[in-house]
């Protein structure tokens, strides 16, 4: 294996319920060293397509019927999340 770097991150996550009640974590960190053992390229890949499978799959639909689309910012908006 190459070089390894190790990484830092940070999260938080917030859930409001219909009640208004909030559940809030604070911010939780941690780190590891990349390239994370088990996570070469081909997994990433593969998790990448996974999570995005969605977004990628109107993407391309969009793309293949570009001369239906109305306005560009239908584009667009999908390549910004």
């Amino acid at each position: 294996m190459g070089l390894m770097a190790k990484a830092r991150f940070a999260s938080k996550v917030t859930v409001i319920m219909e009640d208004g009640t909030s559940f809030d974590s604070g911010t939780v960190g941690g780190a590891f060293y990349f390239p994370y053992q088990g996570w070469e390229r081909e997994k990433m890949d593969e998790k990448f397509r996974w999570l995005g499978r969605y977004v990628i799959d109107e993407l391309i639909d969009m793309v293949l019927h570009f001369d239906d689309v109305s306005n560009v910012s239908q584009l667009t908006g999908l390549l910004q999340g």
